[in-house]
């Protein structure tokens, strides 16, 4: 199966917030080898990720992977407009 029609299958399967968090994530791991900063830096600025980071308990070098499922969802939270 094609990953991109595996992607839709999920999605359409997910709630609107579930998306959002699901999309933090795929963004996430744009480069799975960097630093978590670098791929979300078109969200926020670089200052405000440290800042963000240092207040969830998120090590600023963290990779992607690095986070669990938890630390994804509480990213999202604090990111995700209130």
């Amino acid at each position: 199966m094609n990953i991109e029609l595996l992607f839709n299958k999920i999605d359409e399967k997910l709630s609107k917030s579930e998306k959002e968090v699901f999309d933090l994530i795929k963004q996430g791991f744009k480069s799975p080898r960097k630093n978590l900063i670098h791929n979300l830096a078109g969200l926020l600025s670089k200052e405000d990720i440290i800042e963000l980071f240092e207040k969830i308990s998120i090590d600023i070098n963290a990779r992607p992977g690095d986070l669990s499922l938890e630390k994804w969802q509480i990213l999202y939270e604090e990111i995700s407009p209130k």
